[in-house]
């Protein structure tokens, strides 16, 4: 599996924040914040699990954020 780019744009509906560039022939999707609630309304469980996944990664990148301030803070 590969990546995910801008979840949060699922989540709060903002513009896009992140672009990339991909170095070999890729395969995406998007998801908007549209699609996402059409998703929890039509289907609940799959808009649950879809949500925990979002969720989890951008925790973890929160986290990633954190200690990586921390690590500068204490320099």
């Amino acid at each position: 599996m590969g990546e995910c780019v801008d979840a949060e744009g699922a989540v709060d509906g903002e513009p896009r924040f992140a672009t990339c560039i991909a170095a070999e022939s890729v395969v995406f999707a998007t998801l908007t914040r549209h699609n996402m609630v059409t998703i929890i309304m039509q289907r609940p469980t799959l808009g649950a699990k879809i949500l925990i996944k979002l969720v989890s990664m951008l925790s973890r990148r929160l986290r990633q954020t954190s200690n990586r301030l921390l690590e500068y803070r204490q320099v």
